[in-house]
């Protein structure tokens, strides 16, 4: 079985030789809508299947244009800024020739790591792995999506264990910001062409929560969740924007209406969590994050939020061990930048999924070794 890396790009040289030299693909589909950095000449160290597009506010689009170039047998479809390890290459490879018989697995979800310069965190996970078939397309002009038209072709999505490591919000406060204005725009033309899909308000609230939009973003995840009771995203996503408040009540609320709707929704479980946490109800949260992870034993961030639980309880052994255990499964969770540490974004708290002034892995490790050294038990420990 072929497989193909497809690619969108517009000035992203600081990503790119990142990306296509850990890259395991037969091949690779770059289209570029109007960099005017060094990205094209990047590219064409890897690839001469490079197309060019001016953007038209349209991911889908996009998207759907570079897909009808493609002639391999699966495609994974990364942004610029997404990176995997070289074992998650791997596992890639295993699925796709195990199941190149199997006609009813039509594509794999990732668990995707959004990071922050600060450390920090949030994750989400979608289709990034599916076969080339002629009826998959991409729909929606933002928060984009190509699992719908997998199903309406009579095939099936399945998780896949591969982490998905995304630097892109390690880029400046300014960029983080335009690109959120954009995707604010593009959201609004979205909801005005299509007023009946009302779940796009919630994706709407998150891109404008992460702007610092707080006002609008309360409505619209206020309107998207009385639109739609039953939906364990719209009330998970109000819940987000009563915590970026620090309403813990109203928040503690929400995520309990979504455990209602489906009592094994890691990220209700984890988030409300971190509410217990916050409200130093250490032992309640522990038990909490245990349950998500016992549900989602990929979503290893799981594990800090646990180690924390142990930080605050002084309890500086057992946080070390799962702080470390955390790196040596992703190092990406190690990573700050001086830029994310000293620049004033007063919003990125907002997206963590973890507790608001989170310090970074690296610290608290650091906390705890300097804490069971003066105590005289880091060398027992190392």
């Amino acid at each position: 079985m072929s497989l193909a890396l497809c690619l969108i790009m517009k000035n992203e040289e600081e990503f790119l030789d990142n990306v296509f030299r850990n890259c395991f693909a037969d091949a690779i589909y770059v289209l570029d809508t109007g960099s005017t950095d060094k990205s094209i000449q990047i590219a064409q160290k890897y690839t001469t299947n490079i197309y060019s597009k001016p953007f038209n506010n349209d991911f889908s689009a996009m998207r759907n244009y570079l897909l009808e170039q493609v002639e391999e047998d699966w495609i994974i479809f990364l942004d610029a800024d997404e990176l995997l390890l070289k074992a998650d290459w791997n596992t890639i490879r295993q699925y796709i020739e195990r199941n190149c018989d199997d006609s009813k697995i039509g594509g794999y979800r990732f668990l995707r790591y959004n990071f922050f310069g600060t450390g920090g965190w949030y994750s989400d996970s979608m289709v990034k792995l599916f076969r080339n078939h002629c009826g998959f397309k991409y729909y929606k002009k933002a928060t984009e999506k190509i699992e719908p038209s997998i199903k309406c072709e009579g095939f099936c999505v399945d998780d896949i264990p591969v982490t998905l490591n995304h630097l892109g919000h390690m880029r400046s406060f300014k960029e983080r910001q335009r690109k959120n204005e954009k995707y604010i725009q593009i959201m609004n033309e979205q909801i005005l062409n299509n007023p009946k899909e009302t779940l796009a308000k919630s994706y709407l609230a998150i891109i404008q929560r992460n702007a610092g939009k707080l006002k609008l973003a309360k409505k619209n995840a206020q309107e998207a969740a009385e639109a739609n009771p039953n939906s364990e995203i719209a009330q998970l996503f109000l819940g987000y924007i009563f915590r970026s408040e620090n309403d813990i009540h109203r928040s503690k609320d929400q995520f309990q209406k979504v455990l209602i709707i489906n009592p094994r929704n890691t990220r209700a479980l984890n988030s409300l969590g971190i509410t217990e946490l916050c409200c130093g109800n250490f032992e309640v949260a522990r038990e909490l994050f245990k349950k998500a992870f016992e549900i989602s034993p990929l979503c290893i961030h799981i594990y800090i939020n646990i180690g924390l639980t142990y930080f605050f309880s002084e309890n500086y052994f057992q946080a070390l061990s799962f702080f470390k255990h955390v790196l040596e499964i992703n190092p990406y969770f190690g990573i700050a930048t001086t830029q994310g540490i000293l620049e004033m974004d007063f919003y990125k708290s907002h997206y963590y999924e973890t507790i608001p002034n989170y310090w970074g892995l690296r610290t608290y490790i650091t906390i705890c070794e300097k804490e069971l050294e003066n105590d005289g038990f880091y060398f027992f420990y190392k």
